[in-house]
């Protein structure tokens, strides 16, 4: 006679009597503002505990880990303050529009020169100096620039610039953006 074949067991996995309760997330009420502080304060107390555990477990480490992690610390300091040292204006350098004024000429016939820096075509161009003249182009291509004098500068009556004007402020106007390129007499 054949042998019955055994029985299936299922198996279950054990419950263990400490459940772990997730709550549901909490979003706040309210205006915009207070929302945000909700939410900030909820990440600044998260990333505080976890680096709070974080250091309890390096405190336990050997010394052989924590001389792992204060060689990593060492180079990070050392690789940010070389990047600090490299780009001493900081990261962002520049305006939004790319744009760069250039002084040249000499004392008496300055010229002046504002270059198109960035990877993006301006269009609807103005230059408006202090605050009073202006001078206009169609188009910027990237890489080319706009020069310009004294003589070529009209106010907003038709009537032309004086020929000894000293720039003190210098905006570019497109049609996507405006920047200041000089503030009461220095460049930013």
């Amino acid at each position: 006679m054949s042998e019955a074949p055994p029985p299936k067991v299922s198996v279950r996995p054990a419950r263990s009597a400490a459940r772990a309760v997730v709550p549901e997330p909490v979003h706040p009420q309210g205006p915009r503002s207070t929302r945000w502080r909700a939410l900030a304060e909820n990440w600044g107390l998260n990333a505080l505990s976890i680096a709070k555990e974080r250091w309890i477990e390096a405190r336990r480490a050997d010394v052989y880990t924590k001389l792992k992690a204060g060689v990593v610390g060492l180079w990070l300091i050392l690789a940010v303050a070389g990047i600090a040292v490299a780009c001493p204006q900081g990261l962002h350098r520049g305006n939004s529009l790319g744009a760069e004024l250039v002084l040249a000429g000499d004392r008496d016939r300055p010229v002046y020169m504002i270059r198109n820096a960035s990877s993006d075509l301006w269009e609807d161009v103005t230059v408006v100096v202090n605050h009073e003249y202006r001078v206009s182009v169609a188009q910027v291509e990237p890489g080319r620039d706009i020069t310009f004098t004294t003589k070529q500068l009209m106010g907003s009556n038709g009537t032309l610039a004086p020929s000894d004007l000293r720039l003190v402020d210098v905006e570019l106007r497109t049609d996507d953006d405006e920047v200041e390129l000089m503030q009461e007499g220095r460049l930013p």
